[in-house]
């Protein structure tokens, strides 16, 4: 009997894979069998406080301008692909239904919100440059958490313990998600990441600006007789 290959894990591998089936579903979900989600509760978390940064600086329009450009560009090249599939031409069912995605959620949700959460995602990654596991886990938390701004990619489960009902994601394929990952942190990702690099600057002068006093008063007394 095989043995899961993630370190710490003595589980059985499943079929002719490397992982339990444990860390088999978590790569299949997250893109890593390493990756810890980012959870709904921390992109709002970080989409709030990117909203907040960006009504503080002096030209929060062109911000917002810049987000709804890049926002179109991508839903436009979504259309068209989508259009271009319908009249004959040959598509990967993955990428189409990613597509399909980007149009969907589009339809239904505003433009600043989809930018925010998806900012929020590659915020984090500049935040915390550990974040996330591989390339693929960030496509993967970033088309994820795009995917549940629409309620059409939530389902309810009942549990008969507690007698409540919960709201949870739909799975999907995860070629679908790495591609729609991808397209999202093609368009969002340079934003998020710029934004979280300027804030860390803009601290960073802070707390010179802060030191400046100090400085100056402890050269002031080795100067003096």
């Amino acid at each position: 009997m095989r043995h899961c290959s993630i370190s710490g894990c003595s589980r059985p591998t499943t079929g002719y894979g490397h992982y339990c089936n444990a860390h088999r579903h978590q790569d299949r979900r997250h893109g890593s069998p390493l990756q810890r989600p980012v959870t709904a509760a921390e992109a709002i978390r970080t989409a709030k406080h990117i909203e907040k940064w960006i009504k503080g600086r002096k030209d929060p329009e062109t911000i917002w301008k810049s987000m709804a450009t890049a926002w179109t560009l991508r839903l436009e090249d979504a259309k068209t692909e989508l259009r271009h599939h319908e009249r004959g031409g040959a598509m990967i069912q993955t990428r189409r239904r990613a597509y399909e995605d980007i149009v969907s959620v589009g339809r239904d949700i505003d433009v600043k919100k989809i930018a925010l959460r998806c900012c929020a995602v590659a915020y984090i990654a500049g935040h915390d440059q550990k974040r996330y596991v591989t390339d693929k886990a960030f496509f993967h938390q970033m088309a994820r958490r795009f995917r549940t701004l629409t309620d059409a990619n939530i389902a309810t489960h009942w549990n008969p313990v507690t007698m409540k009902t919960k709201r949870v994601y739909r799975d999907t394929d995860p070629k679908r998600l790495e591609f729609l990952g991808e397209l999202l942190a093609q368009t969002f990702g340079p934003i998020g990441l710029g934004i979280q690099c300027r804030e860390a600057m803009d601290y960073d002068k802070a707390q010179e600006a802060m030191k400046a006093p100090v400085k100056l008063i402890m050269g002031a007394e080795e100067a003096a007789p």
